[in-house]
């Protein structure tokens, strides 16, 4: 069944819809998925086949009579060419710092709109299609026709499923790096502090410094003071002996005052040297963990088997929380118990898989 193409005047409302379906079909796909722009993250991949979707049923549209069809048709036509170009004006606008932490769920909003109005545009345009070249071909072109868009539609079925497994693969591996990114970011909390005790640190080193200075020199002054103190004492001579008791009693005096101070000395150089082991023990430990979490994510990346990730997590906790020796502290236990446990874990998964 055909008619002959007559020459007639369109509506007005023919001629809108026309202009906007023509309109839409000089959109490209590369405008709608902002690779480019936004990155592989936030970008739009996932809403292309739903792009293509809705760009083929308006290109094939405006290809075919719309004079034909009934004003309210028309207009319901002309409603999905709306909402498909507010679906991506609000792509188009899309900014990842607009929306901090909501920035992944507003995306996946956008392309839920963009997929619903290229169902909305499928069983609207759909049946018009098919029923204007029913009008305008012979029967047998319209059935290699509709065998086309019965592929196309079967074709479309098929992709938009294959993307929604992608979509929810890429959304579980985007969780499991968030998880990831947010342990690495940790650790500039540990590289604070350990700068903070390296610089505490070098202060109490040259404190300690100083003190030895001060108990060395008040040492050899002690000692040549006494010595030349005794040596200038008066003595006189008694029984055939020199004997100078003056001289005597001057020196114990001059030591036990010497040794008290000297021993206060002392024990300002043991607390300051105390001091700055501590204050570098905790430099060695925070330091450490710093490293830890910063090469958790590659360990982690390095192997797809669950029980090691479990194992590489429980190994960095364990070194924040744990105890770790470093040689600077004299109660530092050399446990080895903590570096067995990725070859506990190990002996477990190999014992599974056989």
């Amino acid at each position: 069944m055909s008619t002959a193409a007559q020459p007639v005047e369109l509506r007005q409302d023919v001629v809108e819809l026309l202009r906007t379906l023509r309109e839409f079909s000089k959109i490209s796909a590369e405008t709608v998925t902002r690779e480019l722009q936004l990155g592989r993250i936030y970008s739009f991949a996932d809403a292309k086949p739903h792009f293509e979707t809705i760009k083929a049923l308006f290109e094939q549209a405006s290809e075919l009579p719309l004079q034909l069809l009934p004003i309210n048709v028309v207009a319901k036509l002309q409603g999905i060419v709306g909402q498909a170009q507010s679906a991506l004006q609000s792509i188009s606008g899309f900014d990842p710092k607009n929306f901090g932490a909501n920035v992944d769920s507003t995306r996946q909003a956008y392309i839920n709109s963009l997929r619903n109005c290229a169902e909305q545009a499928f069983y609207q345009y759909g049946p018009v299609i098919a029923y204007l070249r029913l009008q305008t071909a012979p029967l047998p072109e319209y059935e290699v026709k509709a065998s086309e868009i019965l592929e196309q539609m079967r074709k479309a079925s098929k992709e938009q499923l294959a993307v929604k497994e992608q979509t929810e693969q890429v959304l579980a591996k985007a969780q499991e790096a968030a998880g990831q990114v947010g342990v690495v970011q940790h650790a500039v909390h540990f590289k604070n502090e350990a700068e903070s005790y390296r610089k505490a640190a070098n202060r109490w080193l040259i404190a300690t410094i100083v003190a030895i200075s001060v108990a060395t020199i008040f040492g050899v002054y002690s000692y040549t003071r006494i010595t030349s103190q005794a040596a200038v004492t008066p003595s006189v001579m008694t029984s055939g002996e020199q004997v100078n008791p003056v001289s005597n009693l001057l020196l114990i005096q001059l030591t036990v005052a010497k040794l008290v101070v000297f021993s206060f000395l002392l024990s300002a150089v043991f607390w300051l040297a105390k001091i700055y082991r501590a204050n570098r023990h905790n430099f060695v430990i925070n330091k450490h963990r710093q490293n830890a979490l910063s090469t958790f994510e590659a360990f982690v990346k390095s192997t797809e088997d669950p029980q090691m990730k479990d194992a590489v997590l429980l190994q960095a906790t364990q070194c924040i929380f744990g105890p770790q020796p470093t040689g600077y502290i004299t109660q530092d236990s050399e446990s080895d118990g903590y570096s067995k446990v990725l070859e506990i874990v190990r002996g477990v998964s190999s014992k599974e898989g056989k």
